[in-house]
């Protein structure tokens, strides 16, 4: 599948296509790194994701618009439905990366905790 160059692509994609498109663009498998220097090669994850999401929910401001303009415009159904469909495959992925960030999130964290346990026991 060609990558949209700007949100406006985007924002006319085919739904079903966008919906893919999102999910393999945006959408990754978060590692389970097992180590503090594991940890520490993938800290870019929290970057990429918050700057993903940011991304985002402004084209879903944008795809927001588009359905109000086309229920204000009484556009045909079809073309209002597709509207809609494209803002919430944007909500679903953004609700994927947040689930995402968190859940990297708070295993770096448990990752911290255990070191710094780890240290006051002088095992590391």
């Amino acid at each position: 599948m060609a990558n949209p160059k700007d949100m406006n692509q985007i924002l006319t994609m085919e739904p079903m296509k966008l919906a893919g498109w999102l999910y393999e663009t945006y959408v990754n498998k978060i590692p389970t790194p097992q180590s503090s220097q594991e940890f520490r090669e993938y800290n870019h994850l929290l970057g990429d994701i918050a700057n993903a999401y940011a991304f985002l929910a402004s084209t879903h401001a944008a795809a927001s618009i588009m359905v109000r303009s086309a229920k204000r415009k009484k556009a045909d159904k079809d073309v209002v439905d597709d509207c809609i469909d494209r803002r919430d495959a944007i909500d679903d992925c953004m609700r994927a990366l947040k689930m995402q960030y968190e859940a990297f999130s708070r295993m770096i964290t448990v990752q911290k905790q255990a070191d710094e346990e780890l240290k006051m026991l002088g095992e590391v």
